[in-house]
């Protein structure tokens, strides 16, 4: 009994460590433990081990993406451009009626500029380019656009072979050209019976009106303005020109314009 009484403190049978877990080990790392840092390199480096163990199926990927590409490249057809440049000044009735000249330079240009390109565009040209080359079937229809601040208008046709490009530009603006002549005589005698009528009209309000009438100088002013335009159109009529000019005819062009390479 007295080895059994002990004096003070009592003492734990196992030992104690105090600065490590027993056996030397090192401390147990929890995740509150870990930085971001780590974490993030931790991350990284298990993307990475997976990326390299799968570099066959990336590289065969690319490769597929690759020889896609060619494929579909190789495959579209080869397209080549060509085009013809016109100077397409307003037409003579625009110029000689318009009622002032602010109103030739502003919306009059724009509106007849894309009447214009309506008309290098439109069906009565289309047909007519197809029976002048005699083609089986309507041929490709052109694009026309108008060069800004100019009166410039530039026809691009594509085909798949380049002479055959350049002769539908070509044929294109011949036959444009051929049509506008034609409505600006139409336009013209059309003008010409409209001003003689009012002429006309004049003539027979100046006879009732007294040589002392306050209005008879307006009148005669009128009257001098209408045949001095009526002698204008009468020339424009005489020439029967379209009023177009050819600034650069089509050439075969020798490189496509697609498939881009």
């Amino acid at each position: 009994i007295r080895d059994r009484v002990v004096t003070g403190v009592q003492t734990c049978a196992l030992p104690i460590c105090l600065t490590s877990p027993c056996g030397g080990q090192p401390p147990i790392r929890t995740a509150d433990s870990v930085s971001p840092v780590s974490r993030l390199a931790t991350t990284l480096n298990v993307h990475w081990r997976t990326v390299v163990s799968q570099r066959h199926m990336v590289q065969a990927a690319v490769v597929a993406c690759v020889v896609s590409a060619v494929v579909l490249s190789l495959a579209q057809p080869t397209v080549y451009e060509a085009s013809v440049e016109l100077i397409v000044p307003p037409r003579t009735s625009t110029r000689v009626l318009a009622d002032s000249p602010a109103t030739v330079t502003g919306s009059a240009l724009e509106r007849g500029t894309r009447n214009e390109l309506a008309v290098i565009e439109g069906d009565v040209v289309r047909t007519a380019v197809q029976a002048a080359l005699r083609l089986p079937s309507a041929p490709e229809p052109p694009v026309a656009t108008a060069v800004r601040r100019t009166d410039i208008i530039r026809i691009t046709v594509r085909n798949a072979d380049p002479a055959s490009a350049a002769a539908l530009a070509q044929a294109y603006a011949d036959t444009y050209m051929a049509t506008r002549a034609e409505q600006v005589t139409v336009e013209l005698t059309t003008a010409t019976d409209e001003l003689g009528a009012t002429i006309g009209r004049l003539q027979a309000q100046l006879a009732q009106t007294p040589d002392t009438s306050a209005d008879r100088p307006a009148l005669e002013g009128q009257l001098d303005a209408a045949q001095l335009t009526l002698e204008h159109l009468d020339l424009e009529l005489l020439s029967r020109t379209s009023g177009v000019t050819l600034v650069s005819p089509a050439a075969i062009p020798t490189d496509p314009v697609a498939p881009r390479r």
